[in-house]
Parts: structure tokens; C-alpha cells; sequence
């Protein structure tokens, strides 16, 4: 599903986009999932640690949420249910510790803030955390330098003389 395109999203009308808004056809994953505030920067507890359910969709290394589908629909038009949450340092795994509730997962970020998503089933969760950790990866790998390009070429060919002197090293000289 990674860099699928979707026909979900309309681009800005004003041409400005910022890392809070979603990006118009690059969805890497979207789906219900319920979130929990576990600890806020810092790594202090959440003072509101409730779950909540939310439409998420994450877009290079931005998970954002939004009430439902047809927000993401109307996006940019409709704000986000909350800021979204910027991947790209995190740590993603499944929280096979956590028992209070089912298909959960955890995500770390290194401000200190943690948070915990459940998604519908043991699949689902897992295709999440493999998606952020997909797109915590590809944030870290660093883009591929291009090659310098040939010289130009002079359209002259080699003259004789220059390629009997290349050759001469691998000449062998009897005594």
C-alpha cells in the first residue's frame, strides 16, 4: 500500500501546504484505529489517557487523524480531529506487554511522548506498525546522490599515437 495514490484528496486550492495539513494522493496507510495518550513530552503521563477512536492516515512520516472518512474526503477543507504526530524519529512495535486491551501498538517518539494505537485485529495492528516503520525508515535513509555526468565528448577520435603509448606498459620487453 505504500505511495498508493488515492482519490481521496483534492489538492489546495492556495498552492500552501504544511506539515499539518495531508498531502493530496500519498497515502502510505488509513484506517480506524483507537488512540491513547500514554505519556506527553517529556515523559509525563497523559493527564487525559482515555481512548479515543479516530480515522488515521498516515502520509510519509506524518500520521494524522481525523473523526472519519468523509473528513479525510473534504481534507483540506476539514481541520483534523487533533494535530497529527511526526514518525520520524519514533519507535514502532506491537505492545505485547499491554493487556487491558486487544491488537495494540506502541509508538515512541523522542520528545518523550508515548502513545498507544489498537486496531481492529492482530493483522490490522501489525500492518500498522509495519507501515510507520516503513516510512520511520525511509525518512532515515538518505536520498541516493546522483552520479556525475560523463564528460562531453570532444567528437575527435583517439589518435594513433596515444593508443600505442597505452599499450606500451603492457608490453613485455625481452633482455
Amino acid at each position: 500500500m505504500k505511495g498508493a495514490t488515492s482519490p481521496l484528496h483534492v489538492p489546495s486550492s492556495t498552492g500552501a501546504e504544511s506539515a499539518d495539513t495531508l498531502q493530496p494522493g500519498k497515502i502510505d496507510k488509513e484506517g480506524i484505529l483507537h488512540r491513547k495518550n500514554d505519556l506527553d513530552e517529556g515523559g509525563r503521563k497523559s493527564a487525559n489517557r482515555s481512548w479515543k477512536q479516530y480515522y488515521a492516515v498516515l502520509s510519509d512520516t506524518q500520521l494524522h487523524f481525523y473523526k472519519d472518512k468523509k473528513d479525510v474526503q473534504q481534507s483540506p477543507a476539514v481541520l483534523p480531529a487533533c494535530p497529527p504526530i511526526n514518525v520520524m524519529e519514533g519507535v514502532c512495535e506491537l505492545a505485547r506487554d499491554y493487556h487491558k486491551r486487544k491488537y495494540t501498538f506502541r509508538l515512541r517518539l523522542p520528545s518523550g511522548a508515548e502513545y498507544m494505537f489498537s486496531g481492529r485485529d492482530d493483522t490490522d495492528a501489525s500492518q500498522w506498525v509495519t507501515a510507520i516503520k516503513c516510512a520511520i525508515q525511509d525518512a532515515r535513509e538518505p536520498l541516493p546522490e546522483l552520479a556525475p555526468p560523463p564528460p562531453p565528448s570532444s567528437g575527435v577520435p583517439d589518435d594513433e599515437g596515444k593508443k600505442k603509448s597505452r599499450f606500451k606498459m603492457f608490453a613485455t620487453t625481452k633482455k
